[in-house]
């Protein structure tokens, strides 16, 4: 799963803050810190410029390019839009920004929820992806602290998923359509029997 950030993405955000609306100066530079970029902001604290839509763009270049940047920059940004209102009572001066933004969201398989969150793809492919996928999720559970329901579905699939794995790797998975249950007295039965034997 790729990082929530692309040109589309960076331009869908900046564009919240064409003609000064949107979050304040200083809360742009608070994301601009925690995303690890603020060294590129070029922002000027005496003269006040450029303007916020310059600001996100450089910024948001950098992060494009730097490692684990740019979820960073595109939660921060979309976070300061939600306290801001944009997806509350300001909603209806903000809606094409928000269509756009989602759109660019989607294009990368990303998604925004009508509350303004931002959201990882539902379904990560486990039966090829491996270990690889299976790290994502757990990624992906690490960053979904704010939604119950997430939690709970990427929980139940990292455990089925590091179930699978195992079974697989000792030979012993009992097929596609058997239950968690039956896989995970499957799994104990085989570690048992292992750490027995050892």
């Amino acid at each position: 799963m790729g990082e929530p950030i692309s040109d589309g993405i960076i331009g869908a955000l900046a564009n919240f803050t064409q003609g000064g609306r949107g979050p304040e100066h200083r809360k742009l530079t608070q994301v601009f810190v925690s995303c690890g970029c603020s060294d590129v902001d070029p922002f000027d604290e005496t003269t006040r410029t450029p303007n916020k839509v310059e600001r996100i763009t450089t910024v948001g270049q950098a992060a494009l390019r730097r490692p684990h940047a740019g979820r960073k920059f595109a939660e921060g940004l979309i976070n300061q839009l939600r306290v801001s209102n944009v997806f509350g009572s300001e909603r209806q001066s903000y809606e094409n920004n928000i269509k756009l933004l989602a759109d660019e969201l989607k294009h990368i398989g990303w998604s925004l929820t009508s509350d303004g969150h931002l959201q990882p793809p539902d379904k990560i492919d486990l039966e090829t992806g491996g270990r690889p996928a299976l790290d994502e999720q757990i990624d992906r559970l690490k960053h979904s602290r704010d939604d119950p329901g997430a939690l709970l579905g990427t929980a139940k699939d990292i455990i089925e998923s590091a179930c699978k794995i195992v079974l697989e790797d000792n030979q012993r998975h009992p097929g596609t359509s058997a239950p968690i249950p039956s896989c995970s007295r499957t799994n104990v039965r085989g570690s048992r029997h292992e750490s027995r034997g050892s």
